[in-house]
């Protein structure tokens, strides 16, 4: 008799158990941002962006904005780089579970100098045909 009235006390347990894993579990976080040329407020489209000790990452679209889901909590070195922009850092970036961390960036055009030549040179056999 004592095994029947122990079933229900028994699965009431496991039902505590499991309910109380379920809310302690919790889903990673996100990281959303826009870039932006600081001179002009446009987009950079294409920009390469990165969280520094991980292998998460995005590019910008069209409109400047990147997402990197699945981020575990934590605190982040976010790396953005651009060919025309050059590469820019944003530290102690703070993610945790369940929520969207914003991350904007403005860049400012890197300046090359139009004097510097590449010279070109091939020292292969030519062939007249």
């Amino acid at each position: 008799m004592r095994l029947k009235t122990s079933v229900p006390y028994l699965v009431l347990t496991i039902i505590l158990i499991m309910v109380t894993m379920i809310i302690q579990a919790k889903s990673p976080g996100k990281i959303t941002g826009t870039i932006t040329d600081a001179e002009s407020g446009d987009p950079i489209v294409g920009a390469s962006v990165l969280l520094i000790g991980t292998s998460h990452g995005a590019l910008t679209d069209m409109d400047g904005k990147f997402v990197i889901t699945n981020v575990t909590q934590g605190t982040y070195t976010i790396k953005v780089t651009h060919l025309e922009f050059g590469t820019v850092e944003m530290t102690g970036v703070l993610v945790t579970a369940d929520t969207t961390t914003t991350a904007d960036f403005q860049m400012t055009r890197k300046v090359f100098d139009k004097d510097v030549g590449i010279v070109v040179k091939d020292e292969g056999d030519v062939l007249n045909i």
